[in-house]
């Protein structure tokens, strides 16, 4: 590929049968042509996470179904009877919201956690993810807070599954632990060095290019409800930085493997604790 428009071109090229398979089944299933229209995805299928029910699209051909189309504008307001809609009040006796998740981009593990996080002479874990200074070594472990492990997802590798990332991560941290502890004969300090994290943001940042299809996508917490748009040219190798894997989960899985071959624990200060 030369370019990121061909590279972006081919993957439409790719998804597009899929997605068009897709639509059709919902013309196919739904009986109402307007309704089935209205729910089509036109954006490529790598955009929303793909999900699955048998009885999803058969439950608009009921009579006491009802999709609202509000054009990408969304409820106005909600009333006493219920939420209104282009001028329209729809009278419910429960609302479920389904408001999605916030970005894990977004906020540090701290902030996600709802608490706050002070490592080396008081450092504020949040304030640093803020400033666009929080990087870590394998997405497990940042510099200034020493002992403070975290399973991802940013600078890790992802998969549609993520309970499978989490035990990548469970399994390289306790592994981490074992060996550091080995090391100093007992309880240890573990803190990655600053070169080391500089080193794998360069790896992470690398591999950006292999997520360029994410432009342009609808907002979700995919691409920080669509925020990934606006990020200025200036700040775009910071926000790469801090992104995913791009070579796939197998392909993060590979390159921790290389670095325990290495041995000695590559980046890592270790000290006995106290």
């Amino acid at each position: 590929m030369e370019s990121i428009q061909e590279y972006v071109g081919e993957l439409h090229k790719i998804d597009y049968p899929r997605s068009e398979r897709v639509r059709k089944r919902c013309e196919e299933v739904v009986k109402d042509q307007a309704n089935a229209k209205a729910l089509q995805a036109w954006y490529p299928g790598w955009c929303k996470r793909p999900c699955f029910h048998d009885e999803y699209l058969p439950s608009f051909n009921e009579s006491n179904v009802t999709l609202v189309d509000t054009k990408g504008k969304g409820v106005e307001k909600l009333t006493a009877s219920g939420p209104e809609s282009d001028g329209k009040i729809y009278d419910v006796d429960v609302i479920i919201w389904g408001t999605g998740f916030v970005s894990p981009s977004g906020e540090s593990p701290a902030g996600r956690a709802g608490v706050q996080v002070y490592g080396r002479d008081g450092i504020s874990l949040e304030a640093r993810n803020d400033a666009g200074d929080l990087s870590t070594l394998h997405g497990a472990i940042s510099p200034d807070f020493p002992n403070m492990f975290w399973l991802g997802p940013l600078q890790t590798g992802v998969s549609p599954n993520f309970v499978f990332t989490l035990d990548i991560m469970s399994s390289h941290v306790a592994r981490l632990i074992r060996e550091a502890e080995k090391e100093v004969g007992g309880k240890a300090i573990i803190e990655p060095t600053a070169q080391a994290v500089e080193d794998w943001g360069m790896q992470i940042a690398m591999g950006a290019l292999a997520l360029a299809g994410m432009a342009g996508c609808t907002p979700s917490y995919l691409n920080m409800e669509g925020m990934v748009d606006q990020i200025p040219p200036e700040m775009r190798m910071a926000a790469a930085r801090k992104g995913i894997w791009g070579g796939g989960v197998e392909g993060f899985c590979d390159a921790l493997e290389r670095w325990w071959a290495k041995g000695g624990l590559e980046g890592l200060e270790v000290a006995a604790a106290a």
